[in-house]
């Protein structure tokens, strides 16, 4: 593999995303707390739909997440009126950036896409994505709920542990297929640009020793490692450490770890940045696998002891991209939940 040269410039784009299924991503961020917005779209519901919907926050389903196309269950956005749409929207502003829905958005978008380019607009539907809602966000602070927004390319799980302050981002996946739209209305959209883009730049502003230790394999994996498992486990280790860089590469990966948590309402995201920092910001490594070629398969992870960050573009001609955030201690709020029900059981 050819390494390349700093001269390459990151872009970042940024677009406004429509899709056949529109959701509204907020000018400003939510002031509503996740546990008011879930109880007002629950209430928006019909009697059929709140039993489609709610689920009790024990159920095994909670960590049953996937993002490959399959029978889901939930209340698809399909199903619901205008008003409803809008009670949900707003449960997704309490919970997802005005960036993070646009990339939601842009996700759902490219379903509508996928339909239009292979003639399967009824297997392709971007009205299929669902939601979830575990235990009853009325019940809190004293009781745990999460939420779960998931269909094709898209897996959002939320878990709220006494309160809006306790608030777990993690498992969350968005990929985009095709990653770069090829023709029609919405030729060239990439809905995932800055992960691909910053990464890459990070990459080869990295000096050749720098650059050898980071590479771990000459050919990218097919897929992210982790997988939708319930548990995300890694072996080892592996790539360049950041106690390697120099302080402006330290800010350069941080910024490329904070292009996935700000995705998320913030205290969400800062709860995982002060783990991180509580780990030791040494001890998080960079590794890439593939080329650094534009347009030729490659795949790069960032992984500490309380995180791991995956991105995977190899499939249809590397056309079709994945990207993963977990949280190693608290995917699905279990390090919170152990404390809660420790605390509880205290008393």
């Amino acid at each position: 593999m050819r390494l390349l040269t700093a001269g390459l410039i990151s872009v970042w784009i940024v677009a406004r995303f429509t899709s056949p299924q529109p959701l509204h991503a907020a000018d400003v961020e939510s002031s509503t707390s996740p546990s008011e917005a879930a109880v007002v779209f629950l209430d928006s519901l019909d009697e059929a739909q709140r039993g489609e919907t709610l689920r009790p926050f024990d159920d095994p389903l909670r960590e049953d997440w996937h993002y490959f196309p399959r029978r889901r269950s939930g209340v698809a956005i399909n199903e619901l009126t205008p008003d409803q749409r809008a009670a949900l929207d707003g449960l997704l502003n309490s919970l997802l950036t005005s960036e993070g829905m646009r990339r939601t958005e842009g996700v759902i978008t490219l379903e509508a896409v996928l339909g239009e380019l292979h003639g399967n607009p009824d297997y392709r539907d971007a009205g299929k994505y669902y939601a979830l809602i575990f235990g009853d966000p009325a019940n809190a602070p004293e009781e745990p709920w999460g939420f779960r927004f998931e269909g094709h390319h898209l897996s959002l799980n939320y878990t709220v542990v006494d309160g809006q302050a306790g608030l777990a981002v993690a498992p969350a996946f968005f990929g985009a297929d095709p990653h770069r739209v090829p023709r029609g209305e919405h030729a060239g959209l990439r809905v995932l640009a800055a992960e691909e883009d910053d990464a890459r730049a990070f990459m080869v502003s990295l000096d050749p020793e720098q650059q050898t230790r980071a590479l771990i394999a000459d050919r990218a994996p097919r897929d992210i490692l982790t997988g939708a498992d319930a548990v995300a486990r890694l072996d080892r280790f592996e790539g360049l450490p950041a106690d390697a860089l120099t302080d402006e590469q330290q800010v350069a990966l941080r910024g490329l770890i904070d292009l996935y948590l700000d995705n998320h309402r913030p205290e969400g995201a800062q709860a995982m940045r002060d783990a991180i920092e509580a780990a030791g910001f040494d001890n998080v490594y960079f590794a890439w696998a593939g080329s650094v070629e534009p347009d030729e398969p490659h795949y790069y992870r960032v992984h500490g002891p309380t995180f791991v960050i995956e991105y995977d573009n190899i499939q249809n001609n590397t056309n079709h991209s994945h990207t993963v955030l977990r949280d190693l201690q608290n995917d699905f709020g279990r390090d919170w939940l152990s404390e809660h029900h420790e605390h509880d059981h205290n008393e």
